[in-house]
């Protein structure tokens, strides 16, 4: 199992390390703590991406 950090982690979703902050304290993005580091998975990011998906809708 590879662990990523913080920023790694926003690099593979494309945003700043202050949204994965806000999605680990909001509880939407699940990370391992290991002492006083915190790492992801790369099973975390895609789960996150996953439920974090939108049904496309139909152009009228």
């Amino acid at each position: 199992m590879t662990l990523f950090t913080k920023k790694q982690a926003a690099e593979r979703l494309g945003c700043s390390t202050v949204t994965i902050d806000k999605l680990r304290r909001l509880g939407k993005l699940p990370c391992h703590k290991i002492g006083a580091l915190v790492k992801f998975t790369q099973e975390d990011i895609d789960e996150f991406v996953e439920r974090s998906a939108v049904p496309a809708q139909k152009e009228a």
